[in-house]
Order: structure tokens, then C-alpha cells, then sequence
């Protein structure tokens, strides 16, 4: 590991620990009326913290059944703790006022020590309940539907049926039952071709591949196959050629900086991943298509939006974003990314950044959606 990467760890894990440790030492605050409870908060908040750290640095070495009792409470306490700041940040910020200018009753002055303890008890039911909903979000997907008109002769086509999904995550959180549930939305669709645009798997690619996980993909029904592209996730697990084979023999063609014309009628070009610094800049991968006919990318990230403008792709399908999952990170990513989520069109280039199927991490989607996109495409 490079200097970089290790300054970057210890930036991220000491804000990860005072975060926490505001966070015990308010709740530990809020208990002084009942101190008996005090070490069984004690005991459950150390645990609820460890286990997130232990998911991240032992999810790939620790044993299946560890990982699988660690991974939801460390994945849920990811969550937890950015509803329980807001909430604590909150309340603090009423009590800063009200040192400066009194604001709260004499019912909450003369009773304090009560008030502290509904307001850790409001406060762990409103963060219980966010909870809930965002698991319900996560785990029942929409389909998005977007139709498009494509000013080209497709050979004849009058139109092509996608189904796009992205960022599955498939493993600890993302397992069996779900891709299976996910098989079944995208086959009620009935699409002329199924589109996968990156992170298939999360970062633990021996467990995929021990659970065979990716068996299910062998169910698709599509006419014109099923066809995906490296995100960095794949990356992350460190097996990206292992990864590739273990698709491959799923049954989903890899477009690794590659291209494959469909029925001599359209294009896909699929673009490795950006962590990969050796990826082919897309004006080269697309010299040899024939530009009458539609093209249509695969990139994982959606970045520099603008290289798939000046190269004539008529629509770039990308993830990666997420949407922020978790409510109010949208709002960083819509500053991060030109198009953070959803449909913008670019001169003649028309690009949508779904906010993905699965998820990283919490399992919980609020104030975003898990989606497919089921796009209809019209040529001229």
C-alpha cells in the first residue's frame, strides 16, 4: 500500500471513531436517569461500531458465517450512524440557541434529565423507522421506463427493447434469492437484449463463485443476449480476469474495451472500467464502427460525458453513482457528477445514470430507488 492510500485510511477510520465516540458520549449522557441501562448500551454500541470495521477489513478472510453475522449489523450501522448525527447534531444545535436565547419551556428546563431520555428514545425510533422504509425501497425495485427516438436506419428494426440494470453487488449482502428475484423482474419484461453496466459483484468474488451466485444469470431470456462491462468493483476484488471467466461462463458476453455488432442493425461498445489506467480512449474504440447504424455504450462511471458526444454514440448507459443511496448523499453526487442520475440529453447523445439495482453497503435505499430501466428505442 502506498503512503496515499494509508494517509487516506487513517483520515477516513479517525473520522469514523470521533464521529462514534460523539455519538456514545451523548447517548450515555441522555441514560444518566437510568444507570443501570448504561452498560448494556455500553456493550451494544462498541459492538454495533467494531463490527463495521471488522466487515470492511475481514469480509474476505473471516469465515462465511462470521462475515455473514458481521456484514448486516456493520452495513446497518453505516446507516444508523448518519441518521443518529443528524438527529444528535440536531438537538444540539436547540440547546446552542437556547444557551444564547432561551427558547424551551420550563417543562423541559425543570425536567431535563427526562428530556434527554425521550429524546434518545424519539431519536432511535426515528432512525429505526428510516431504516425500515429504506430496506422496503431497497428490496422492492422499479422499473423506469425511457423511450427514445434514434434518427438512424437500424437495418430494418423499428425498434430494440433494452433491459439495463447496474451495480448488483452481488455477495454477502446481494445473494441467491435476490439476483433470482432480479432475473425474474427483468424476464417479466420481456427485452430483446438485457445490458449490465458494471460492479456485478461487490468485493468477495470466491464467495460469488462459491455460492455460485451467478447461475441465476443463465436464466435471462433475451433473443439478442445478455452483455456487461467491468466496474470498479471488479477492480476492487483484486480477480478482475477471474471475474471476467466466471461471467462469461454465467452466460453474459464482457465487453472489455471491446465492440460487437448486433444483427448488423446497432452497436455495443463496452468500456472497461476508469480504474483501470490502461483502458482505450472511446474515439478509438469506435473507429471501426460503421456510425449509419445506432451505437450505444456501456460505461460504468459517467464521467467526461462529453467524449461520448464528440464520437457520434447515439445513447451511454452508466451507474456507479448510486444516486447517494442514502438521503442527503445525492446531493454530493449531483455535485460530483454532471449527471448523477436519470436522462440528459447531449447534443445528439442521449445518456441516463441509473441509480443501480443492488447497493454497497447499508441495505437500505432512502430517498433513492433500486431501479431497472426498461428502455424502448424507436429508429428512423
Amino acid at each position: 500500500m502506498n503512503a496515499k492510500f494509508i494517509l487516506f485510511i487513517i483520515i477516513i477510520f479517525t473520522i469514523y471513531f470521533s464521529i462514534n465516540l460523539y455519538l456514545f458520549i451523548r447517548g450515555w449522557q441522555a441514560l444518566s436517569s437510568i444507570h443501570s441501562i448504561r452498560p448494556v448500551y455500553s456493550i451494544i454500541f462498541v459492538i454495533f461500531c467494531l463490527s463495521f470495521i471488522a466487515m470492511i477489513f475481514g469480509e474476505v478472510k473471516l469465515p462465511d458465517t462470521i462475515t455473514g453475522v458481521l456484514y448486516p449489523i456493520g452495513s446497518t450501522w453505516l446507516a444508523a450512524i448518519l441518521y443518529f448525527t443528524m438527529c444528535v447534531v440536531f438537538f444540539d444545535l436547540l440547546r446552542i440557541i437556547n444557551h444564547f436565547i432561551p427558547i424551551f419551556p420550563q417543562i423541559i428546563t425543570t425536567n431535563y434529565a427526562k428530556v434527554k431520555l425521550i429524546t434518545f428514545c424519539v431519536s432511535v425510533t426515528i432512525v429505526a423507522i428510516t431504516c425500515i422504509i429504506g430496506n422496503y425501497h431497497f428490496t422492492h425495485p422499479t422499473v423506469t421506463k425511457l423511450e427514445l427516438d434514434i434518427v438512424k436506419n437500424a437495418g430494418g428494426k423499428k425498434q430494440l427493447h433494452i433491459v439495463m440494470a447496474s451495480d448488483l453487488h452481488l455477495g454477502h449482502a446481494i445473494k441467491n434469492n435476490s439476483l433470482k428475484n432480479y432475473v425474474e423482474l427483468i424476464n417479466s419484461l420481456k427485452p430483446d437484449i438485457v445490458l449490465f453496466a458494471g460492479d456485478i459483484i461487490d468485493r468477495d468474488l470466491n464467495y460469488v463463485i462459491k455460492e455460485d451466485i451467478g447461475r441465476e444469470f443463465k436464466k435471462l431470456n433475451a433473443p439478442l443476449g445478455v452483455y456487461a462491462v467491468l466496474g470498479n468493483h471488479e477492480y476492487i476484488s483484486q480477480h478482475v480476469d477471474d471475474a471476467v471467466r466466471y461471467f462469461e461462463q454465467s452466460g453474459i458476453t464482457m465487453l472489455c474495451d471491446s465492440v460487437v455488432n448486433i444483427e448488423n442493425s446497432f452497436y455495443i461498445v463496452g468500456r472497461d472500467d476508469r480504474t483501470n489506467p490502461q483502458r482505450k480512449p472511446l474515439s478509438s474504440l469506435v473507429d471501426t464502427v460503421d456510425k449509419t447504424l445506432p451505437v450505444i455504450t456501456l460505461d460504468h462511471q459517467p464521467t467526461h460525458l462529453e467524449e461520448a458526444e464528440n464520437v457520434g454514440i447515439d445513447l451511454q448507459l452508466s451507474g456507479h453513482t448510486h444516486n447517494g443511496q442514502l438521503f442527503p448523499l445525492n446531493y454530493v453526487t449531483q455535485r460530483v457528477y454532471e449527471v448523477s442520475y436519470g436522462y440528459k440529453k447531449k447534443g445528439n447523445t442521449n445518456v441516463y445514470v441509473s441509480s443501480g439495482l443492488g447497493l454497497w453497503g447499508p441495505p437500505f435505499r432512502i430517498g433513492t430507488k433500486s431501479e431497472v430501466v426498461d428502455i424502448i428505442l424507436h429508429f428512423e
